[in-house]
């Protein structure tokens, strides 16, 4: 069988197509690259925020530093999260861009559990005794209150240091709703261990902080029994959790 000769001409012409299709491409790349960071075409226009419950929107887009009309392609992510963690409130944030105008933010706020005295203060805390602020908005002041001892003064920004009081403070998120709801004021140096009087006008003896579990789920069902039946009572005491006991 007699072969087919290819044509000499047929390689570069091939190569020439390749070339000029990667010169296009390159030319197309500039000019997109152009576009991009020297005009408007990603100018950031519009900035969402999520997850936040207690900061404003608004607040949260100041506190970024981000600048409506700045290129987008040059949002320094990092730096925003920086800047918003600097704020007590934020736990963590996330920040990403979407394509041409838009940037995301995503907000953990902490979660106030308790109020904690000392000579006089009151300092906001979440679950994990972390200070937020010593200024208590009006939506939490009915939040239980912890009696914060007299060794060591909470520092805004930092994290409670007494680990009795720590203690009070897992205690309390560790409650049930129904139960937590109910908490005036806890003390945990009293001398039969953790106490807190309700805003039911009863207190309760809740001793060493162990058997948390179980503890929570016996004062919930007293609760049930007290609301249910009507009953008046002025103290119930869960330090042994086989015997609970209320009294008048």
């Amino acid at each position: 069988m007699k072969k087919l000769k290819r044509h000499p001409d047929s390689a570069s012409r091939v190569l020439k197509v390749f070339m000029i299709m990667g010169l296009f491409l390159s030319v197309f790349a500039g000019v997109m690259t152009l576009l991009a960071f020297y005009t408007g075409i990603c100018a950031v226009s519009r900035i969402e925020v999520t997850g936040n419950s207690y900061l404003t929107a608004d607040y949260i887009q100041q506190a970024s530093g981000i600048i409506k009309g700045e290129n987008l392609l040059t949002v320094n992510v990092g730096k925003i999260e920086k800047n918003l963690k600097n704020n007590n409130w934020v736990e963590s944030a996330a920040v990403s861009r979407d394509l041409l105008h838009t940037v995301n933010i995503n907000i953990n706020e902490r979660k106030p559990v308790a109020i904690v005295g000392f000579n006089g203060a009151l300092f906001l805390v979440d679950d994990k005794g972390y200070v937020i602020t010593n200024e208590i908005p009006a939506n939490f002041k009915n939040i239980p209150a912890v009696h914060g001892g007299e060794k060591h003064k909470p520092e805004i920004g930092g994290t409670i240091k007494d680990e009795t009081v720590i203690s009070a403070i897992e205690l309390i998120s560790a409650m049930p709703e129904r139960v937590r709801s109910t908490i005036a004021l806890w003390n945990p140096f009293d001398g039969r261990g953790h106490v807190f009087n309700t805003n039911g006008g009863f207190q309760v003896i809740y001793g060493k902080a162990e058997e948390v579990e179980k503890k929570g789920e016996i004062l919930e069902a007293i609760y049930i029994d007290i609301q249910s039946n009507k009953r008046n009572i002025s103290y119930i005491d869960v330090r042994v959790t086989e015997s609970p006991v209320t009294g008048n």
